[in-house]
């Protein structure tokens, strides 16, 4: 038998084709190992961006908290009052009471400065029953007017949105006291009761007041609205009032003391509180925010809920929601800090001395996300570009009621004046100091400066008072009431 010389053997050269016994399988080793790489190394820029988002977050947070600002939700319920001291216990209690039939609410509606000149003598009728039937109402309104100091009762805890939406107060009972009660400061002027219209009118704006120290930018508007509603309808009332000590033989209840005008152009001059509304208003938003959000970063909190994917309905995250809610938190609290700062902005502009100054703050703010809203790559502020809505409107409307107190100073100092000279200032400098201490700033001016004759409204003087030379208003449709025709007439069934 012939064996194979295992030299000869040796020498000759192995064939490519033959395979290895056991396979090493190494393409696929290499794969896992590639694979194995790429999440080591993704987890690790993981770590390091979502330390980097975090410590950025806290850092922002904790520069709002050193600047004394409220950020958290505890931070914005307020310290108990008193229920004897407490106006909004009034407040709240009147409007839930308050009886008014549908046809009265749309009646009471006054959509503009004249109104209630449109009114028939079957309108009027209406509204002097709504009243006399809410006579107690009203001087309960008056009584709560003396009050300072007003807790709606307001109480947040996370999650914000949940809680606080679920348990809120109706803002629509609040207007309907506001118009019930802004009629019947209309029809005490008709009815020569100038004195007690007076008097409501400065009710109103301390109902306006408490309202501006609700915490919510809903309060905030609700109050505006309440204030340049009443401030609207007043003006009317302080050119065809009698001024007392000019008229003779009057009762004292149709005369307008020089006292009580004044006081209320010291209730119009403090503006603290519009200031301390439009503030913690906008503070009250970013508090929302952060809650919100930080609540999805918990876990506590579905994110596909949020946006109805799936609809699910749970609050709190399922466990499958949990990987990809890790791996997007970086991409969260980075555009949760972005949009803390942003607010941070927002607020500052609402602080500012004019509209157009606050408007240079906000308007790139806005146009920033009207970019990313139709952009691709508007994922990575999903949260923000949901969370940040445009909030010129409602800064705009806290200058409006500025610049609405302001003016409706100015006529009442011009009203004064033209009492004891029977005629305008040719400046308004000359009502300074006698009637007014200062001036007033126009917030609606490029430069904060004074208000002149050229920046009031052509209808804040009356057309039959004679305009000075310095008064270079464009003339615009007058809608004051016309005197030449006289008021429908309606059965008085008292003040």
């Amino acid at each position: 038998m012939n064996y194979p010389n295992p030299d000869i053997a040796a020498a000759q050269p192995v064939s490519d084709n033959v395979v290895p016994y056991p396979p090493r399988y190494r393409w696929l080793k290499r794969t896992i190992w590639a694979f194995l790489f790429l999440i080591t190394l993704s987890l690790l820029l993981r770590l390091g961006i979502g330390w980097w988002t975090r410590s950025q977050l806290q850092a922002e947070l904790e520069r709002i908290q050193a600047a004394g600002e409220p950020l958290f939700p505890e931070d914005f319920n307020p310290p108990p009052i008193p229920d004897d001291q407490n106006a909004a216990l009034l407040y709240k209690k009147i409007a839930a009471e308050i009886d008014i039939t549908d046809d009265e609410s749309d009646l009471l509606q006054l959509k503009n400065k004249t109104g209630y000149q449109q009114y028939t003598a079957v309108d009027w009728a209406m509204v002097d029953i709504a009243i006399e039937r809410n006579r107690s109402h009203i001087q309960c309104f008056h009584e709560a007017a003396a009050l300072t100091q007003a807790d709606w009762g307001d109480r947040f805890r996370s999650p914000v949105f949940d809680e606080y939406f679920d348990s809120a107060y109706p803002f629509s009972d609040q207007r309907k006291l506001a118009r019930i009660v802004v009629t019947h400061m209309v029809r005490l002027h008709q009815q020569h009761q100038d004195a007690e219209a007076v008097q409501v009118f400065a009710d109103l704006l301390a109902y306006s007041r408490a309202g501006y120290l609700r915490p919510t930018l809903v309060g905030d508007l609700v109050a505006a609205a309440i204030e340049l509603l009443s401030i609207d309808q007043f003006h009317n009332l302080i050119w065809s009032c009698k001024i007392a000590d000019h008229v003779n033989n009057l009762p004292e209840a149709e005369q307008v003391s020089r006292s009580s005008i004044r006081q209320i152009i010291v209730q119009l001059r403090n503006e603290e509180h519009l200031q301390q509304g439009i503030s913690g208003a906008l503070q009250c938003e970013r508090m929302f925010q952060i809650d919100t959000i930080t609540y999805l970063l918990r876990g506590r909190l579905s994110l596909l809920s949020q946006f109805d994917w799936g609809n699910t309905a749970a609050q709190t995250s399922p466990w499958w929601e949990q990987p990809y809610t890790w791996m997007l938190r970086p991409i969260m609290e980075n555009d949760l800090r972005q949009m803390t700062q942003q607010m941070s902005q927002v607020i500052a502009a609402g602080s500012q001395s004019t509209w157009p100054q606050a408007a240079a703050i906000i308007t790139p703010i806005e146009q920033y996300y009207a970019h990313f809203r139709n952009n691709p790559i508007r994922y990575i502020h999903l949260f923000s570009s949901i969370l940040m809505p445009s909030f010129s409107r409602a800064v705009q409307m806290h200058y409006d009621a500025l610049a609405q107190r302001r003016e409706l100073v100015i006529a009442l100092a011009l009203r004064l004046y033209y009492e004891d000279h029977q005629r305008l200032p040719d400046e308004l400098d000359e009502l300074v100091p006698s009637y007014l201490p200062k001036l007033p700033i126009n917030p609606m001016s490029q430069t904060a400066a004074p208000y002149t004759y050229d920046d009031l409204p052509f209808d804040l003087i009356p057309p039959e008072i004679p305009r000075p030379a310095s008064f270079r208003a464009t003339s615009a449709p007058s809608t004051w009431p016309d005197k030449s025709a006289a008021p429908a007439a309606a059965p008085e069934t008292g003040g």
